[in-house]
């Protein structure tokens, strides 16, 4: 639901289109595929980057993954493999952001605030903890627990809000071979708690429409 600009098309303003196909015709990949340019190639590339892919394959199968899922934040670990986090992009964009990390954190915990006193007042949601005397919150992730959760991220999901759950309960994956182990409180968390939007550039507007959902889905679902 950001209105801005991505960080991917910031980067891909540093270099021209045209930059990169002159070098692709001076230095000519081994395989030219008759789908992408050499620019849209670099694209994807840059995506992967940002996006911890490993490459063009696990593109595909995450997009294919997510097709059709109730849950689309619920995933198999196929092969155990060194988590190589974070990129080098990532680092940079990281180490940058280091200057302004006081105005980020004051902006998420200005959204955060008024998370708590609009869903405070829904009967229907569960809202955070607040930090206890001598702590205090990171604001890494705004997690709430409800009925009906999977509608309701569908439902925002229609509505061009797009929510998830931090994280998939690990025990769950047959690779760890722990399926038969119960965790009530993790299980009980990954069936009625959602991640929802705590982004620093999230605006007044983009905040209201995602508490205005909640408000609607709630009406709507006699809850």
């Amino acid at each position: 639901m950001n209105q801005g600009r991505t960080v991917l098309a910031q980067i891909l303003d540093g270099l021209e289109a045209k930059e990169v196909t002159r070098c692709a015709a001076r230095y000519p990949m081994p395989r030219d595929t008759p789908v992408l340019s050499a620019y849209e190639h670099f694209a994807v590339m840059v995506f992967a980057q940002l996006t911890y892919r490993e490459s063009l394959r696990d593109i595909e199968a995450a997009v294919a993954n997510a097709k059709g899922k109730t849950r689309w934040w619920e995933y198999n670990i196929a092969e155990p493999f060194i988590k190589m986090l974070p990129t080098n992009i990532a680092a940079g964009i990281g180490l940058a952001q280091l200057n302004r990390i006081d105005s980020l954190q004051a902006k998420r915990a200005e959204i955060w605030q008024r998370y708590q006193k609009e869903f405070s007042a829904l009967g229907w949601v569960t809202i955070l903890a607040e930090a206890t005397a001598g702590d205090k919150h990171s604001y890494f992730t705004y997690c709430v627990r409800m009925p009906k959760r999977d509608e309701l991220a569908h439902f925002l999901l229609d509505n061009q809000v797009y929510t998830t759950l931090r994280y998939h309960p690990l025990h769950l994956n047959a690779l760890y071979r722990q399926t038969d182990v119960r965790l009530p409180h993790c299980e009980a968390l990954n069936e009625d708690a959602l991640s929802i939007p705590l982004h620093p550039r999230l605006t007044n507007d983009e905040v209201d429409k995602i508490v205005d959902l909640f408000r609607k889905f709630g009406k709507t679902h006699s809850l």
